[in-house]
C-alpha cells in the first residue's frame, strides 16, 4: 500500500445489531456485527452519530447511542465513503415512570388506571409478579388494565424493552 494511496477493502456490511432498542436519552451500548467493519468511521442512529465507536475486531464494532426518538435507520459509514443501512433498525423507547394505581385497592378482575410516564403499546404490567390483562395504553401517561389474581399488598411493575418502573406496595388486594 502506497502512503496516501487508495485502500481496496471490503465495503461495510451490517449483519446484526444488539440490542435493537434503547432509551430516548441515549447512552446505550450497541454491538454492530458484519463485514468490513474495520473500516467503520461512524454509526448513525437516524441523523445523529453515535459516540465512542470502538473496533472490537474486523467483524464487530461497539458504539454508544445518541439521544433520539421513534424508529430510526442505522447507517454505518466506511473510511472510503461507502455506507450500509439497516432500515428501521433501531427503536428508541421512553424511560418508564409509575406514580400511582387508581383505585389502589380491590379484587382480581377489577379495572384500574395507572398514572406515570413513558407508556407505550407493548409494555407489560405485573401485580406481585403476575401479569395484568386487558392492558390499554390511553396515552403516554395513562394506562387501563384488569388486575390479575393475588393477595395482600403487592408491588406494581411496568416494563418495556429498555426500562422498568416499580411502585412498591402499589396495590392492595381486599
Amino acid at each position: 500500500v502506497v502512503a496516501g494511496g487508495y485502500h481496496y477493502g471490503q465495503p461495510p456490511l451490517i449483519v446484526g445489531l444488539e440490542p435493537v432498542f434503547g432509551v430516548e436519552t441515549g447512552g446505550d451500548t450497541v454491538i454492530v456485527t458484519g463485514y468490513g467493519l474495520d473500516q467503520a468511521i461512524a454509526v448513525h442512529f437516524g441523523v445523529p452519530v453515535g459516540s465512542a465507536l470502538t473496533l472490537v475486531d474486523t467483524q464487530t464494532v461497539r458504539v454508544t447511542t445518541p439521544p433520539g426518538r421513534g424508529v430510526v435507520d442505522v447507517v454505518l459509514d466506511g473510511a472510503a465513503g461507502e455506507t450500509d443501512r439497516v432500515t428501521m433498525g433501531f427503536t428508541y423507547l421512553p424511560r418508564l415512570g409509575l406514580e400511582q394505581v387508581r383505585p389502589p385497592m380491590g379484587q382480581a378482575g377489577r379495572t384500574v388506571n395507572l398514572k406515570g410516564g413513558g407508556f407505550t403499546v407493548g409494555m407489560k404490567v405485573f401485580f406481585g409478579g403476575v401479569p395484568a390483562t386487558g392492558l390499554v395504553v390511553v396515552d403516554a401517561t395513562t394506562a387501563r388494565l384488569t388486575v390479575p389474581p393475588g393477595a395482600g399488598p403487592v408491588d406494581v411493575v411496568v416494563s418495556n424493552a429498555v426500562s422498568t418502573a416499580t411502585l412498591a406496595n402499589g396495590f392492595r388486594y381486599n
